[in-house]
This record gives C-alpha cells, structure tokens and sequence, in this order.
C-alpha cells in the first residue's frame, strides 16, 4: 500500500511542471486563395507585356506509374 502511493506520489510530482506551466502561444495563420495584394512593376515589367512560356510534353517517372 505505501508502495502505490509512493508512485503515485511520485507521479503527480512529476507531471505537475506540465499541468501548471504554459507555454507560448503560437499565432493563428490563414491563407487563402487571393492573389497577394498589388504592387508596383519593376522598370523591366513596366516596358511590356511578358513573353508566352511555351512547355514541351511533361510525364511523370516510371515508377509513379
């Protein structure tokens, strides 16, 4: 019987610097699908429209399958 409440005892001393010490709270961040808020062009963005990107065929490995 003093064994359990040895251990109990023992227990409860130990867990106590998690039950009563907080730790910081950490921000709360959302991101959503907006585009990020204007801004002003570069000089070399301000002279004309972008060239097209052109892509060739785009595959997968052969292990994805």
């Amino acid at each position: 019987m003093k064994r359990a409440i040895a251990i109990a005892g023992l227990v409860l001393v130990t867990s106590g610097c998690a039950l009563f010490s907080r730790g910081s709270v950490l921000p709360v961040r959302y991101f959503g699908p907006e585009p990020p808020a204007a801004r002003h062009p570069s000089p070399a963005e301000a002279q004309g429209p972008r060239p097209a990107i052109r892509l060739g065929r785009v595959r997968g490995a052969a292990y994805l399958g």
